[in-house]
């Protein structure tokens, strides 16, 4: 679904995207407070949602949700307050979330799945599901089946020779 897609990705929807991150040291509340009023980048002002998770002896986890996704945004904000990450996962994009999977795991999203993820993500971009036309599926049944598109044409080269144009003379 190429519109979804285009809904998901593009930033002027400001579709919320969700990290969890491990930060270097300890993030106070003035630096999260920082992180959440904005930071300046070299290509525009970020900022994002802070939510503290815990705070280990290696540096802090927190949850960040932002609504935009330039490269490398989470790490280049976290360095620009002199936290460097450690580690970096996008835990949701919009309504859709990792829930249980893990690293590099796939899997499809089923019908009633993509209806709802479809219909909240119209909702929040201010449209109405009749905006966009839903993905049309074709089904054939086994009785009108057709040969594969390459037979076809196999089949109309050989009923019509292909004619021979001759070069023009230089």
């Amino acid at each position: 679904d190429g519109e979804l897609a285009e809904l998901l990705l593009h930033p002027r929807h400001r579709i919320a995207r969700t990290y969890r991150v491990h930060v270097k040291g300890r993030l106070s509340n003035s630096v999260a407070s920082k992180l959440e009023r904005g930071v300046s980048l070299e290509d525009g002002t970020a900022k994002g949602w802070v939510r503290f998770v815990e705070d280990t002896e290696e540096g802090t986890w927190f949850d960040i949700t932002i609504y935009e996704g330039r490269n490398r945004i989470i790490r280049r904000m976290c360095d620009a307050v002199n936290h460097p990450v450690l580690s970096l996962v996008r835990m949701a994009h919009g309504p859709l979330t990792l829930k249980s999977m893990r690293p590099g795991e796939l899997r499809r999203l089923s019908l009633a799945e993509y209806q709802q993820v479809r219909h909240q993500i119209l909702r929040e971009c201010g449209l109405e599901p009749a905006d966009i036309p839903r993905p049309r599926t074709v089904t054939r049944s086994p009785a009108k089946s057709r040969a594969p598109r390459s037979a076809q044409l196999m089949r109309r080269r050989i009923a019509k020779p292909l004619k021979h144009r001759k070069s023009p003379r230089p």
